[in-house]
């Protein structure tokens, strides 16, 4: 038990994932091979995704050293021991089962990785930043240009909800035209640097923080148009050790005229990264998840309803966008010259910043028919799917353990190191939950507050033990309108309050589940990000 939940500390969503592997790998429908090249956060990430989605089966994984397999077997136990685990590129792409190829390596080696996957006949997804170098721009152009295979770039930033709500009112005009916009990259990266290995503090190699944070760079030339001039100051006082400056700030001017502002932090004391966003238009205005729209008279405000970014929910949304785009689904949002033009306008802030000057953006020739046809097509797909019914369960949020009494236990999963947390009600089911929590572990001890309380049948029949599981979700209301739409039954006809502050549960049906009570939980947060009453 121990040793499971601290796997499960650092797989919160290890439960979700095998489950959906297990399920599509019995189902014999097709799938797309995916071969994943490079071990480190992000490869182990792509993996993650790949083993979760239901049209792809993993079935090799590269790593120029071979130390990192074993980061694989820790982390997907589940995983067939069958998928190739090889220090052979050529082994990879050789393999004609092998569909899709994720590029997860250190940046500076993207280019030669894509170059020949294309033309090994693959379909290819690249980390950002796309390369690092312009020549390496001009030999992904060519390769991808002259392959019949997709290629598509993975920035995330235009998969957040939020985002492609502002890009969706953007470019209705209701917020006329933008002449300022600023948004920033702060993430507190002291352990991450080397959490997977070195190569980020090479003197010679290293990830400069402007590519690292190289998401905000293409988010603000996705909504507010391209960049022509950037100029960026820097300072290094966060992190002593890091080969370069850790905090930089690039002022940008627009083709467009207008001014932007991009914050990239390496080390900040914050307990999550932050992604901060505020648009000035003519029209209108926002400030993170608020819009201000001038009415003639007054300025109004109204939330824009759409979630900010949460991680893995939006890098599925591009590990699907991939595989609907290889599909033929959609076309790619972010093709070729559009990886490129973001690398570029990297290169230009990082240029000023050695420089002490302005510098002009390098101008990338003008997308051909296909990239124009593509984005418009990527970024039609990407709204109905942020509107449509996608599965919005985030993670697993704790275990339910029956128990008649609480009390008595709680010296005793103190032993394991578990905290003791709030107890509360839940009404609708005459329930008291004490919470407990290891890490990133929070378990639920579940015990009758009265009569008719619901999990006294449960220790009647079976006994204390696991009640059931709880998985986080976006929107209950309209993720339980698509699982009723997929033939699911629910205990609850509706919503019910949850024990905890701002929560919402909803108990779906043993009989849907083959036998487990599964628990969905949303949780309604304040401005701040803390959990708010339901009133």
């Amino acid at each position: 038990m121990l040793r499971w939940l601290k796997f499960f500390r650092y797989n919160p969503f290890a439960i979700e994932v095998a489950a959906r592997y297990a399920w599509k790998r019995r189902s014999g429908r097709p799938l797309l091979g995916v071969g994943v090249l490079g071990c480190g956060g992000g490869g182990l990430m792509h993996t993650s995704h790949y083993l979760w989605h239901l049209e792809t089966d993993v079935r090799a994984v590269f790593d120029p050293s071979g130390r990192r397999f074993a980061d694989l077997d820790k982390r997907f136990p589940y995983m067939d021991r069958r998928v190739l685990r090889t220090t052979d590129l050529q082994e990879v792409l050789r393999r004609p089962d092998i569909d899709l190829i994720s590029v997860c390596t250190p940046d500076h080696t993207h280019a030669d990785y894509v170059v020949a996957a294309l033309e090994a006949g693959k379909h290819v997804l690249c980390e950002k930043p796309m390369c690092t170098t312009l020549e390496d721009c001009e030999r992904i152009i060519r390769a991808a240009d002259g392959a019949s295979t997709v290629f598509l770039v993975f920035q995330q930033m235009r998969f957040v909800p939020r985002n492609v709500a502002i890009k969706r009112l953007i470019d209705s005009g209701a917020l006329g035209e933008v002449f300022y916009a600023e948004t920033g990259y702060i993430h507190d990266m002291r352990h991450r640097v080397t959490e997977f290995s070195r190569w980020r503090l090479d003197p010679r190699q290293f990830q400069h923080p402007i590519f690292g944070g190289c998401h905000h760079i293409d988010l603000i030339r996705w909504l507010a148009g391209e960049i022509d001039e950037a100029h960026t100051l820097g300072c290094h006082k966060a992190l002593p050790d890091y080969p370069a400056d850790d905090t930089y700030v690039t002022a940008m001017r627009l083709r467009s005229g207008a001014v932007c502002q991009v914050l990239t932090t390496f080390g900040p004391r914050v307990p999550t990264e932050f992604h901060p966003i505020r648009i000035y238009g003519t029209r209108g205005s926002i400030h993170d998840g608020t819009v201000f729209l001038d009415n003639g008279s007054r300025v109004e405000s109204r939330p824009l309803g759409a979630r900010e970014y949460r991680g893995a929910p939006d890098f599925r949304a591009q590990i699907s966008h991939f595989v609907d785009c290889v599909r033929g689904r959609t076309e790619p949002l972010v093709a070729a010259r559009d990886g490129a033009r973001t690398v570029a306008a990297c290169w230009a802030a990082i240029e000023s910043w050695r420089t002490g000057r302005p510098v002009a953006v390098p101008q990338i020739d003008g997308a051909p028919e296909r990239d124009r046809r593509d984005a418009a097509a990527g970024i039609r797909h990407l709204e109905s799917r942020t509107a449509g019914p996608e599965p919005m369960i985030l993670r697993v949020d704790h275990l339910g353990i029956a128990v008649r009494d609480a009390e008595p236990l709680l010296p005793l999963w103190e032993k394991l190191g578990f905290t003791v947390g709030a107890r509360g009600l839940a009404p609708a089911y005459a329930t008291h939950c004490q919470f407990l929590s290891h890490a990133n572990v929070e378990l639920e001890l579940v015990f009758p507050a009265g009569p008719g309380s619901s999990v006294s049948s449960f220790l009647e029949r079976r006994g204390e033990g696991l009640h059931h599981i709880a998985l986080e979700v976006d929107d209950l209301e309209a993720e339980m309108e698509r699982l009723r739409a997929a033939g699911m039954v629910f205990v609850d006809a509706h919503p019910q309050k949850g024990a905890k502050p701002g929560m919402k549960v909803a108990f779906l049906h043993p009989a849907s589940t083959r036998g487990v009570l599964v628990e969905l939980v949303e949780y309604r947060r304040g401005s701040e990000g803390e959990s708010v009453d339901e009133r």
